[in-house]
């Protein structure tokens, strides 16, 4: 995940704040399938097809998380805190590739298509992190984890096909442009009014 944004934050006495932010993230996710299936041939005899595939969903979306955060100074110069808040999220595009090693034999043999399909969010951010102090601005480093639950859990379920048996085998796929969980580094210049 890349991503680039601007943070507010108002701060209630010197141990609480309220974050709000706006960032654009940019997600790729590969995914490597092998292929084991089994069918009856035209004869009536079992015949095991094997291939691999590799998957790649990329997508953008445009995050806003809203955090409580907890401070903790250590010193002058340094402040521990951790956050946490929900975080909604709007799909701005997507795109799948589909890469098979050979192409599909049997009753798949005309499944050769992946695409994709935008989605909106809401999930949960937890952040922890430290404020260093430079003299006329601060430096926050910070990991934040975002946990999405707006996606199914089952995989199956985040995948729509344009047919399934018994009305016929599926052609080509769709997946829905989301993660599970995002985990961040975000590294900033913080200043204060």
């Amino acid at each position: 995940t890349v991503s680039a944004g601007v943070f507010g934050e108002l701060r209630f006495f010197e141990y609480v704040g309220l974050e709000v932010g706006v960032f654009w993230a940019r997600h790729e996710i590969v995914d490597d399938t092998d292929w084991t299936y089994t069918q009856n041939d035209a004869s009536g005899n079992r015949v095991v097809y094997r291939n691999h595939s590799e998957q790649t969903l990329r997508f953008s979306k445009l995050r806003v998380p809203i955090l409580v955060k907890g401070y903790l100074p250590l010193g002058r110069a340094f402040c521990l805190y951790l956050g946490v808040g929900p975080e909604f999220s709007w799909g701005l595009g997507s795109s799948a590739i589909f890469k098979l090693d050979s192409p599909l034999k049997g009753n798949h043999a005309s499944f050769n298509t992946v695409k994709s399909r935008d989605a909106d969010d809401i999930g949960l951010a937890l952040a922890s992190g430290v404020v260093i102090d430079v003299g006329a601005v601060k430096l926050p480093v910070e990991l934040r984890l975002s946990y999405n639950f707006s996606q199914p859990a089952e995989y199956r379920d985040r995948v729509i096909y344009d047919q399934v048996p018994p009305v016929g085998y599926p052609t080509e796929a769709t997946f829905v442009a989301q993660d599970s969980m995002a985990i961040q580094v975000l590294v900033g210049v913080q200043y204060d009014l």
